[in-house]
């Protein structure tokens, strides 16, 4: 049955609660207004091509298909996608894509929004950022406490490789807050909706080689920046005299330094 407003198309969401797959991940946003809000802060245009992540039951692609955007709609579900397809498959814009967001190559979209599932969040961020070529612009949906991940500073609790590589190719910041109440079934964890703006200038072989690095001294976290450099290299002359012209304090663990220092770092090693 194709729904003709949000009303019975938001009611029939409420519905769902028993059908919801905890092995995916899935709890579907309830609540019209919010999803509108979301949609709207994502900004899609005419001419652009924009990929909804883990689309489910369209509470944000009812929205989303409405613009005159290039629309993709992207779940593993088989049963979502049959959904989907009877809902907005007779939409010209509208594409509807059966695949796991990290087999996927995002590089022709400008646009990407998506409720992520919590256990994919970091995963599917990070695949986006580094393949997103042609992004501008992401909004996701995430769980609460994943965000101070993506947005910590030097030094701040959860600062590390995914913060790191998001300072270098965009620009992040948390919209709105989304309660528990607003979903269904109920979640155990309150989600928030981020932005990320894409630099205009961005260089994406050294945010590989960014991120590949840092995940490499972070793997060790409570070892020293000298320590885990050693370790790096498997080479205890070569990672001090490193330290000594960058002018940097081996004892300093690796969240202790900021992205000016990596990036010093992967031109100093040729990396």
């Amino acid at each position: 049955m194709k729904f003709n407003n949000s009303e019975s198309f938001f009611d029939y969401i409420k519905t769902l609660r028993f059908i919801a797959s905890k092995d995916l991940g899935q709890n579907f946003l309830i609540n019209p207004q919010t999803a509108q809000k979301i949609v709207e802060n994502l900004g899609a245009k005419k001419g652009e091509k924009v990929l909804e992540i883990g689309a489910g039951f369209g509470s944000l692609s009812y929205f989303l298909v409405q613009s005159e955007a290039d629309v993709f709609l992207m779940d593993v579900d088989p049963k979502t996608i049959a959904f989907l397809n009877e809902q907005f498959g007779d939409n010209a814009n509208v594409n509807i894509v059966q695949e796991s967001i990290l087999k996927h190559d995002v590089s022709k979209y400008q646009k990407i929004i998506g409720n992520l599932p919590y256990y994919i969040t970091s995963d599917t961020i990070e695949h986006c950022l580094l393949n997103g070529f042609k992004t501008t612009k992401m909004v996701f949906m995430i769980q609460k406490e994943v965000v101070q991940r993506l947005t910590a500073k030097t030094g701040e609790d959860g600062y590390g490789p995914l913060s790191i590589l998001v300072s270098f190719l965009g620009a992040i910041k948390k919209t709105i807050n989304v309660g528990r109440t607003q979903f269904v079934p109920i979640p155990n964890v309150e989600s928030s909706v981020i932005e990320i703006n894409i630099h205009e200038n961005r260089d994406y072989e050294t945010a590989q080689k960014l991120n590949k690095l840092t995940k490499s001294l972070f793997h060790h976290r409570r070892k020293t920046i000298r320590n885990n450099l050693r370790l790096l290299l498997n080479d205890s002359i070569l990672a001090d005299e490193t330290l000594s012209i960058l002018n940097v304090d081996g004892a300093k663990r690796p969240q202790d330094l900021d992205l000016t220092f990596y990036l010093a770092l992967i031109k100093q090693l040729k990396f």
